[in-house]
């Protein structure tokens, strides 16, 4: 996740995960174009497999790494959650007054700390990610209930 704009009037924060989502896509290509072309795949059950293997591939980098961009509009009054997906997007909007703050839901594998941003609104929690990520999020979470507090901080 990036910060793009921190001003008094809105607050846009991006997410591109373009190397875990551009890795995917190209192993699940590469399995597809594997499984009928490959000869030393060898009988029907390896082709079938690299087959699913590849539809697996690319279905977990369409749902789980979308390009995503969150925008804390002041003079709306709205928050915009655009979600954006090959063939496929989707638009989320809360009004600002129900955001109570931006948390951290956060959880342990093996020895390292996972965390994820949430915000904790009347309605409950709202996600801005669709897993953990081993990144630290804590100043995503800063800048975010700084600006709805009223305090933006510019970028340096």
């Amino acid at each position: 996740m990036k910060i793009e704009e921190n001003t008094p009037d809105r607050l846009v924060i991006r997410d591109r995960p373009r190397i875990l989502a551009g890795f995917c896509w190209f192993m699940g290509a590469l399995c597809l174009w594997a499984a009928p072309f490959d000869a030393d795949l060898g009988g029907i059950g390896e082709r079938v497999l690299v087959f699913g293997l590849g539809c697996g591939a690319l279905y977990i980098a369409w749902r789980a790494f979308p390009f995503q961009t969150f925008t804390f509009d002041r003079p709306s009054g709205r928050f915009i959650h655009d979600i954006r997906r090959p063939m496929r997007s989707a638009q989320h909007t809360l009004p600002i007054a129900d955001i109570d703050r931006a948390a951290l839901r956060s959880t342990w594998s093996d020895s390292s700390r996972m965390e994820q941003v949430v915000l904790e609104t009347r309605s409950g929690e709202h996600p801005l990610e669709w897993g953990f990520v081993g990144v630290p999020r804590e100043p995503v979470a800063e800048a975010i209930n700084t600006w709805l507090a009223g305090n933006p901080q510019p970028r340096p």
